[in-house]
């Protein structure tokens, strides 16, 4: 008795699956629920022998149901096809325009297309073990207009219908030769397009129906009419990500970058954990905007949107004003720092986030000063408000290291303020053994003669009869000065205090994100690229734009590229390749790439396709990669904005 299985799609049951493979299942579901597919016949395993030869029986019963009048597509139907998690897009063989008398030699090239690039495909899926084939074979369309459907967006996970689409046949969409033209189809607003877009709009939906998941559908217009070729649930949603992505260089608000420890640091981010928290937690504070703070290679940044930062600090220090809080705070922060030397290290650590904490809501309230009362002042010309501006703010005493720069002055012994100021290069970047020189140095620049602090307490006076500032002005004006005292004297104090560190306080070690009330750490190798992007790439300017079909879970990716111009080429591992076009012979070297570009294809081509699976960084459809990058070049890819960047 025959194991041949020859069946036409419409025969096909779930107790066939295991012979047909997954394409040829999925194809007479939709031929079974009355969907417009092609006619065709399904070319189970049993079919060939152990040399992958069609029996005499199986071609007979192909014969059959060949029509010598008619072209047939012949197209792979693996066990592991059109899964859920794996398509296998492309991985084996497709015969297009077949003529009759050839569909039984295409039938076996098609079964026996196992083929180093479905194996390296297949190196991380649960099914890579299974390259067993079974075959279809259709009745060919002549197509005015082939297409891939998305029921849902592949990279954002948003629910919509993407379509892209070529003239002519699929294959050219399909392999990324072609540049498609990509429309997402809003069904309450009506669209011009080139086919009837309803009809494939109504099968979309009863294919989602059907299968019950998300999926990605090929289509066909011909004879004005719209067919389905394919489906298969999408494999590789990937969430929407805004992440750490807070602007264009050009548009953050930067504090730094500074060369910083993050276990110097680590305090003062714990209290501004605290805080922002707290703030973003209660409705009569601004909300803290999104903030990323990267440690990286001996240094740190701060950043944040410049207009979201300026106002939050404006209103923040509107917010300070109103509840009159300076007073309580100082002296909050004076008995939470006095006496860290006496304690343990968890107690020395739990004060001194205590002692940051009251200090920070003052500090962002003076960011943002500056901005509440320049509108304050408005009615008044700009040297006006600068001169305002310098009386009522610089503070009245001078600042810590000027008063010492006097005593130095006047004692004229660097040795002995080294040993009474040994904490004075102390800071963020940790502790430093040279006070002595920093004196010498100080002393061949002031001098014998002790500077003396400015006087503007008349001037003040003068302003306020002259301009007419209201108590308001003048009470905003004199808060602003006061926290520049406050910021002076925790300075001082921050210096001091490095010495009691002996430990991080939290686990930052490399990148700190806020956002929405909740914190959360960034990885080495995120928050690396994320410096790269934004402090060593911040004046790049020589963009190459295209659509990011995989953000492989990150938002920027950087590295060394290599032009590839052949899937035979020698890569090294890591490498950002770029290509005019991938082809499914191309998947050894995209399974060692880092990321992956393109001239042509769009968020459906095979490249995007198995890049979304792959978890690999891709942007397609640049139009001029491989003609504007050169191997060697050190670029970022920006999978927001789908930037590659020198």
């Amino acid at each position: 008795m025959s194991n041949s299985l020859v069946l036409k799609l419409n025969e096909v049951t779930d107790e066939h699956v295991q012979q047909i493979g997954g394409k040829a299942a999925n194809l007479a579901k939709l031929i079974q629920a009355n969907l417009s597919v092609p006619n065709g016949i399904a070319v189970g395993l049993g079919s060939f022998d152990d040399n992958g030869k069609l029996t005499d029986v199986a071609k007979e019963q192909i014969k059959t149901h060949i029509d010598q009048s008619k072209l047939y597509a012949v197209r792979s139907s693996a066990l592991a096809e059109d899964a859920e998690g794996a398509s296998w897009a492309g991985q084996f063989e497709t015969f297009l325009d077949t003529k009759p008398d050839d569909v039984i030699a295409k039938v076996e090239e098609c079964h026996n297309s196992t083929k180093n690039r479905a194996k390296a495909y297949g190196e991380d899926k649960a099914t890579s073990e299974n390259f067993d084939i079974g075959v279809v074979v259709q009745e060919m369309l002549k197509p005015e207009y082939a297409g891939v459907l998305f029921t849902k967006d592949p990279l954002t996970g948003q629910d919509q219908l993407i379509t892209e689409y070529v003239e002519g046949l699929g294959e050219e969409l399909v392999s990324g030769r072609a540049d498609p033209k990509r429309v997402v189809i809003d069904v309450h607003q009506g669209l011009e397009l080139e086919f009837d877009y309803t009809q494939l709009v109504e099968l979309a939906q009863k294919t989602e129906e059907l299968f019950g998941v998300p999926q990605d559908i090929e289509w066909v217009w011909a004879d004005n009419k719209m067919w389905l070729v394919q489906a298969r649930p999408i494999t590789a949603t990937q969430e929407k990500r805004e992440g750490y992505y807070l602007g264009e260089p050009s548009e953050l608000f930067y504090w730094g970058p500074s060369r910083t420890k993050p276990m110097y640091m680590s305090d003062f981010m714990a209290a501004a954990e605290r805080l922002f928290i707290e703030m973003a937690n209660d409705t009569n504070l601004p909300n803290p905007p999104k903030t990323v703070v990267l440690f990286d290679e001996g240094k740190m940044v701060w950043l944040s949107n410049a207009q979201d930062f300026a106002d939050f600090t404006e209103r923040a220090f509107v917010a300070y004003e109103e509840r009159n809080q300076l007073d309580q705070d100082i002296a909050n922060w004076e008995q939470a720092s006095s006496g860290l030397e006496n304690f343990s290290e968890k107690e020395l650590n739990d004060r001194i986030v205590e002692a940051w904490y009251y200090t920070e809501f003052a500090e962002f309230s003076l960011y943002g000063a500056e901005t509440s009362l320049i509108k304050r002042l408005e009615r008044f010309e700009p040297e006006i408000r600068q001169d305002i501006w310098s009386a009522f703010t610089t503070p009245d005493t001078q600042t810590f290291l000027a008063r010492i720069d006097s005593e130095l002055a006047a004692s004229q012994d660097p040795s002995a303020f080294a040993n009474k100021y040994p904490w004075i290069q102390d800071g963020y970047d940790g502790l430093s053994s040279n006070a002595k020189q920093y004196f010498e140095d100080r002393l061949k620049i002031v001098g014998t003669e002790p500077a003396k602090a400015p006087d503007y307490q008349q001037r003040r006076k003068e302003l306020i009869e002259k301009l007419q500032l209201s108590n308001d002005e003048v009470s905003a004006l004199t808060l602003a000065r006061r926290l520049a005292e406050f910021m002076d004297s925790r300075k001082a104090w921050m210096m001091k205090t490095r010495r009691l560190l002996t430990s991080s306080v939290g686990n930052i070690e490399h990148g700190w994100f806020f956002k929405n009330g909740e914190v959360s750490l960034i990885d080495q190798e995120t928050t690396h690229e994320l410096w790269q992007r934004y402090v060593d790439f911040k004046a790049s300017s020589s963009a190459v734009v295209g659509v990011v079909a995989s953000n492989g879970g990150k938002h920027f990716v950087n590295g060394e590229v290599v032009v590839v111009t052949s899937p035979t080429d020698s890569v090294k591992d890591g490498k950002i390749i770029v290509v005019p076009s991938t082809s499914p012979s191309y998947v050894p070297l995209m399974r060692k790439a880092k990321a992956l570009v393109t001239d042509h294809g769009g968020m459906m081509s095979h490249a995007a396709i198995v890049a979304r699976e792959f978890n690999l960084p891709c942007i397609v459809g640049t139009k001029q990669a491989t003609k504007v990058l050169n191997t060697g070049d050190k670029v970022v890819l920006d999978l927001v904005k789908g930037e590659v960047n020198k």
